[in-house]
């Protein structure tokens, strides 16, 4: 997967984990409500559906927390293998362009010495440094 894609795949999972964490509210909310009734108003099978949902997003959530956890890991792979990837580059412009220069220089020692040939003279020594 792109590191793009792991990005995407990263929101949705968060979102997806807030909306879960939304709705466990609203079901705990719901179910502290039906249980705050008196015992004979109470709805035994809505006190029944509220556990099931709240077990259910806590699941949910429990998941979706392992999910978050495993797309950041990659991401932060994908991330140290590109910074690496890129670091190599950068190392081997530096190498290359140091040749480069090498051989700029290296042409001009050559250009100055068949210049002093065709004007008869012998090239003198370079100094030292």
């Amino acid at each position: 997967a792109t590191l793009a894609r792991l990005y995407h795949d990263l929101q949705t999972a968060q979102a997806r984990q807030a909306a879960t964490a939304q709705q466990l509210k609203l079901a705990g909310d719901k179910l502290e409500a039906e249980l705050g009734k008196p015992q004979a108003d109470q709805c035994a099978n809505c006190i029944s559906d509220l556990k099931v949902e709240i077990a259910s997003c806590e699941k949910m959530i429990i998941d979706l927390d392992a999910q978050i956890t495993n797309l950041s890991t990659q991401i932060e792979e994908r991330v140290k293998r590109y910074n690496l990837t890129m670091e190599e580059r950068v190392r081997i412009a530096n190498r290359v362009k140091a040749t480069d220069e090498a051989w700029s220089s290296l042409n001009i020692v050559k250009d100055s010495v068949f210049e002093a040939i065709q004007r008869g003279g012998v090239p003198s020594p370079s100094p030292q440094q």
